[in-house]
């Protein structure tokens, strides 16, 4: 229905009139430089549309063409040329080619839509007027920053995808006055229509560390975590943030605080959390060892209870967990901690378990082919899963090597299969499903355990779903020691933020957008 303007005389004819309220909506999805972007607009049906592009940011005065109309654009009129125009239906879009220049990866395209009612006596006047969508351009496999940075540099924070397309940032380290880190109890979404982050609110309380697991709802319910960096002590509280009402609210405590744990959501709606210890502090490893634990609890968000599950055969942390398409946890590895004269004693295992919901047990499951701990677990779209990266060593000695392998498990057969390495071995990998296969992305190619610390891997690789074959695809513009890697536009591109700089404390507040 769209066709494309080709002169200012027709485009100004139509950026005339009165002011009225603004329930214009514009999204955008898609788009990279080679491709075509699809600009979507819901508003009034049956009214004349213009959508203009710009590169540059307005204001554009609507009295530079009628001088009774107050209103700006939020766009320049560059592109004027290339503005649309067309009939506003209930699934209205237009389309606009984007050239594959290399040059033009960084830049900023922006684009807002008005419309004009037919019905007035005088159809040159304009009704509604838009929202801005705006998002960085760039070429497949390159990395860009985003258009806003984020309000607090984190570490130890999570990062989950909202129902409606926004990620919902929560927690974490913060720098403090002294120059040291502090747990924050602020949250913020990050919205991939303006490629923004905004501050959104608190927790009940600070918290690092934790799991944040979106809910069948689309609610997050936030388990454990410490709430003082330094002593470390887990929380032993929960709480679920609502985006209906955009606040954070307490839920039933489990049975006790939770750092390094895994939580998984369940086929039935419930969560699963496994092992982790009660304290993270580096200055008092032996202490923290003690407080892991091998029990295991399920939260029922219907009934918000609390329920014991079967213990993992040992003390567990640094684990994988992960649903399988049989509706079954697969557990992965990690630190399991024995007891030598009292003495915790931390060790690499390739020991595997699968979480059975209709027993309430783990099954007999066949190990990993070499330990690991601090690994990468996805699952496949097949219903099985990929482990890719971790570390290994010798905690006695403090040294410690990290793995460029990778492995699928099917979970019909029960087996593992050794598939393609990284080309780039790392610890703490960012595993992201792209809809077309896996991305890897940050982690530690070096861990020095005494300090959490270590060099960060910029190198974004990418692989199908079947003969893994790992291939670096882009390079991050900042080195991130951890930071948090999640999906957005439907996989089409993914958002790196958090631990902004080359060691801790974490001091950049700029966001990065791989575009797969």
């Amino acid at each position: 229905m769209h066709k494309r303007l080709t002169s200012l005389v027709l485009a100004s004819c139509f950026l005339t009139g009165l002011a009225s309220a603004q329930d214009a909506v514009l999204t955008w999805s898609d788009g990279i430089l080679g491709s075509t972007i699809t600009y979507d607009m819901t508003g009034p049906p049956g009214q004349i549309t213009y959508l203009i592009p710009s590169f540059t940011v307005g204001p554009t005065p609507l009295a530079l063409f009628d001088a009774s109309d107050p209103r700006n654009l939020e766009v320049g009129i560059d592109l004027l040329k290339f503005a649309q125009i067309g009939f506003l239906t209930p699934a209205s879009s237009a389309t606009l080619p984007l050239p594959p220049f290399p040059v033009l990866s960084g830049l900023h395209l922006r684009a807002q839509y008005g419309t004009i009612d037919p019905t007035m006596s005088t159809p040159t006047f304009v009704d509604k007027v838009s929202n801005v969508a705006v998002f960085v351009l760039g070429m497949s496999g390159d990395v860009v920053e985003t258009v806003g940075d984020v309000n607090t540099p984190r570490q130890g924070h999570s990062a989950t995808a909202l129902d409606d397309g926004s990620v919902l940032i929560l927690g974490g380290d913060e720098k403090d006055t002294g120059g040291g880190l502090t747990s924050t109890a602020t949250f913020e979404i990050y919205d991939p229509q303006t490629q923004s982050f905004t501050t959104a609110g608190s927790m009940t309380q600070a918290r690092s560390t934790h799991t944040a697991t979106k809910l069948s709802d689309g609610r997050v319910l936030i388990v454990g975590g410490y709430a003082v960096y330094g002593p470390g002590i887990a929380s032993p509280t929960a709480e679920i943030y609502d985006p209906g009402t955009g606040t954070c609210s307490a839920v039933a405590a489990p049975s006790m605080g939770r750092t390094l744990h895994t939580a998984t959501l369940l086929a039935d709606g419930r969560v699963l959390v496994i092992g982790g210890g009660a304290k993270f502090d580096l200055s008092d490893v032996v202490g923290s060892l003690a407080t892991v634990v091998g029990t295991t609890e399920i939260y029922d968000p219907v009934a918000d209870t609390w329920s014991a599950g079967p213990n993992t055969p040992g003390p567990l942390l640094a684990h994988q967990a992960s649903r399988l398409g049989d509706g079954r946890v697969l557990v992965s590895s990690g630190v399991e901690v024995g007891n030598v004269f009292g003495i915790p004693v931390p060790g690499f295992t390739s020991q595997c378990l699968r979480y059975d919901p209709g027993t309430n047990s783990f099954l007999s499951t066949a190990s990993m082919p070499v330990p690991r701990a601090y690994h990468g677990q996805i699952t496949l779209p097949g219903g099985g899963a990929m482990i890719v990266g971790g570390a290994t060593g010798d905690f006695i000695g403090l040294t410690f090597n990290t793995h460029s392998e990778s492995y699928t498990y099917n979970h019909l057969t029960n087996t593992w299969t050794a598939t393609g390495n990284l080309n780039v071995a790392r610890a703490y990998p960012n595993l992201v499903d792209t809809g077309d296969g896996i991305a890897v992305l940050a982690g530690l190619k070096s861990v020095n355990v005494t300090t959490g610390s270590g060099t960060p891997a910029v190198e974004v690789e990418t692989s199908n779903y079947t003969g893994i074959s790992w291939a670096v695809s882009g390079t991050q513009t900042l080195p991130r020691e951890t930071p948090r890697a999640v999906p957005v536009d439907g996989g089409k591109r993914i958002l790196i933020v958090g631990t902004g700089d080359n060691g801790l404390p974490a001091v950049d507040k700029t966001a990065e957008v791989f575009i797969p």
